[in-house]
């Protein structure tokens, strides 16, 4: 029995001796023992006089007081016991839960024993965090098929070199995405590019700030696509998704990666601002986020846990228009909510803010308001298909 139960559980002996003093107390008054001192020889002959016994309807009075006195100490002993019993059931109940939790993250652990989650050998990281069907990840190895991709063929071009210098067996994309709708699709996508010999990883989990389960719902308005999958609640039910500690994730997995002995594109003009000035081209890492409000969770801690500092640059879409919503209490962790739209798009502000001008962490950030892709019809690369290396 844990030990917040034990206290609670030891407060009926105590509590039944303060109704028993009560109960003493209203009758058979306490009198202190100096008052009798302070008496004079008259009061104490006074207290020598017999007192007149109580008739039988005064005693048949006292009689009922007595035991209408007993009949509540006995109701409030029962709402204790209930209350120490709920307790206990209650107990029960959360130990139940986090065995349930366990087994759900051991059992996806077991599922993803067969994939590389790690990014060692990998010269250049694409972290799509909510890659929903992925396309982000087509943007990058495929750009010429997609030209309306403004912003990101901007950011990617910045970052990792012109598409015309670069080359994809440099790359590694992990599209991690909470909803099961979309599990199908981008595992696709990476058997498509594996035969390119290209690496694509799906990761098929909620990014939050721990480890453990997050309750998501489906989007009421898109039913076919579900842009909206997200822990803002709708009438269409929640589902509990195992959840990503991305922090954790991106500070052991994808910071202290083992670079491969040969690159194959050129990188050399690529010049971006760090901790100490602009540098030259060299291994990036680049994070898109959009997970529908979650991002409000997951940058703060991926900020104080110093994984934000393993990141070159990130880009990202806030979503203060779910407010209010709120991410519940987890270990170690008191519950957050938001409560209008102003404090979330305030909040949001700050923490790009803080990313910025961070002095010693080479971390940028952008935010960004972008529609949706609500679909992706181009057909999947094939070895045979021209550009098989780029």
């Amino acid at each position: 029995m844990t030990a917040p139960f034990q206290m609670r559980s030891s407060m009926l002996p105590t509590i039944l001796v303060g109704f028993c003093l009560v109960f003493a107390l209203h009758y058979h008054p306490f009198q202190p023992a100096s008052s009798t001192r302070m008496t004079s020889a008259s009061d104490e002959a006074n207290t020598k006089q017999p007192t007149a016994s109580l008739t039988n309807e005064e005693l048949l009075e006292k009689t009922r007081e007595v035991a209408s006195t007993l009949e509540m100490l006995q109701e409030w002993t029962g709402h204790v016991m209930d209350y120490v019993s709920n307790q206990a059931t209650f107990h029960e109940d959360v130990v139940a839960q986090e065995i349930a939790v366990k087994k759900k993250v051991e059992q996806l652990n077991t599922q993803d024993d067969g994939k590389k989650l790690d990014a060692d050998g990998c010269y250049h990281v694409f972290i799509d965090v909510g890659a929903h069907m992925g396309v982000h990840g087509r943007f990058l190895l495929e750009p010429l098929k997609y030209p309306n991709a403004t912003n990101a063929h901007y950011f990617f071009d910045r970052w990792f070199g012109s598409r015309t210098t670069r080359d994809n067996r440099d790359f590694c994309i992990f599209a991690i995405e909470a909803n099961p709708k979309h599990r199908q699709v981008l595992e696709a996508k990476a058997n498509a590019y594996k035969k390119m010999g290209w690496r694509y990883e799906v990761i098929n989990r909620a990014a939050s700030d721990h480890e453990g389960t997050l309750e998501l719902h489906h989007d009421v308005n898109d039913e076919v696509y579900d842009h909206g999958f997200s822990v803002k609640v709708s009438e269409k039910g929640a589902v509990d998704i195992p959840t990503l500690r991305l922090a954790s994730w991106v500070k052991e997995h994808v910071g202290p990666r083992k670079l491969p002995s040969e690159v194959y594109g050129d990188y050399s003009t690529v010049r971006e601002r760090g901790v100490h000035g602009y540098v030259n081209g060299g291994p990036k890492v680049v994070m898109k986020m959009d997970i529908e409000g979650s991002e409000y969770v997951v940058l703060p801690d991926m900020l104080t846990t110093g994984a934000i500092c393993h990141i070159d640059f990130a880009f990202a879409e806030f979503h203060p228009q779910h407010a209010p919503f709120a991410f519940p209490e987890s270990k170690g962790k008191s519950e957050f909510i938001l409560t209008d739209f102003d404090r979330a798009k305030k909040y949001a502000k700050s923490i790009g803010k803080v990313i910025n001008e961070a002095r010693n962490c080479k971390a940028r950030f952008k935010a960004i308001d972008e529609s949706p892709h609500t679909s992706d019809e181009v057909p999947l690369p094939t070895p045979n298909s021209k550009g098989r290396k780029k």
